[in-house]
């Protein structure tokens, strides 16, 4: 009986000791760790010009010469340019839409096509090709 109790006793002490040199300390550390990092998120977003729409609108403030003939008219208004961002950024444009004109939509035209490249869409991560209107300002 007293070698049963010593064996057991010895198979506990044995295993205390295993335990003490194994510490589980740590898992539960790496687990917080694990539940801290930040999940992985597909991103879906529209096209968006660099900078963003302030930045747009400069741009466009920047880079529009009101026309002549629509200075003399005194033609004022918003056209719409309709375009397709590829999934580059490259502006490719479609359709001019609300014609004022005096010469606006082809200075709108103009701007539109010598503008630089945007952010393209993303849907899941994955860069798409979108289509978007882009208004341009005729004010006197």
């Amino acid at each position: 009986m007293k070698k049963m109790v010593f064996t057991l006793w010895m198979s506990s002490s044995c295993f205390a000791a295993l335990a003490q040199s194994y510490s589980f300390g740590n898992t539960q550390e790496l687990i917080l760790h694990e539940l801290t990092l930040p999940p992985v998120v597909k991103q879906t977003r529209p096209p968006e010009f660099t900078g963003g729409t302030k930045a747009l609108s400069d741009y466009i403030k920047q880079t529009t010469s009101y026309p002549q003939r629509a200075l003399l008219e005194k033609l004022e208004g918003t056209v719409y340019v309709e375009v397709r961002v590829m999934t580059d950024g490259k502006i490719v444009p479609l359709q001019v839409i609300g014609w004022i004109g005096g010469g606006c939509e082809e200075e709108a035209l103009r701007i539109i096509t010598q503008m630089p490249p945007w952010q393209p869409a993303l849907v899941e991560s994955q860069p798409v090709a979108r289509k978007i209107r882009i208004p341009v300002v005729f004010r006197l």
